[in-house]
C-alpha cells in the first residue's frame, strides 16, 4: 500500500518513507499500549466481505476488517480508502489515524 501511494516519487523518497514505516512498526510492536492480532477469524472475514466490491486489495480488506473486529484503530495514509469506508454503514464508526498521529501519542 505504501509503495502504491509513492509510485510517482523518486527512489530516495520511497526509501525514506519505508524507513519511516519500519520505525512506526518497531514503535508499535515495542509499545505496551498496542497489541498484535491474529491473522483472521470468522468475524474478520465477515467484515472483509463487506468491502469486496469496494477495495480490490485483499490485504487492505483484511486490515480494515481486523480493526473493525477488534474495535481497534485503523492506521492509514490512504485518503481514498477513508472515503470508501464512509460509504459502508458497518464501518462508518471505525476510528482512523495516520502514522504521525499514532507516533505522536506514544
Amino acid at each position: 500500500m505504501l509503495l502504491r501511494l509513492l509510485k510517482d516519487r523518486e527512489l530516495e523518497h520511497k526509501r525514506a518513507a519505508l524507513r519511516r514505516f519500519r520505525l512506526g512498526v518497531k514503535t508499535i510492536v515495542k509499545s505496551e499500549k498496542l497489541n498484535q492480532t491474529i491473522l483472521t477469524s470468522y468475524e474478520i472475514e465477515k467484515y472483509a466481505d463487506l468491502l469486496l466490491d469496494l477495495v480490490k486489495d485483499y490485504f487492505d480488506r483484511m486490515i480494515i476488517a481486523t480493526a473493525k473486529a477488534y474495535n481497534a484503530t485503523l492506521l492509514t495514509e490512504d485518503i481514498t480508502l477513508k472515503k470508501i469506508l464512509k460509504r459502508v454503514d458497518e464501518l462508518t464508526e471505525l476510528k482512523i489515524l495516520t502514522w504521525n498521529q499514532v507516533i505522536s501519542t506514544l
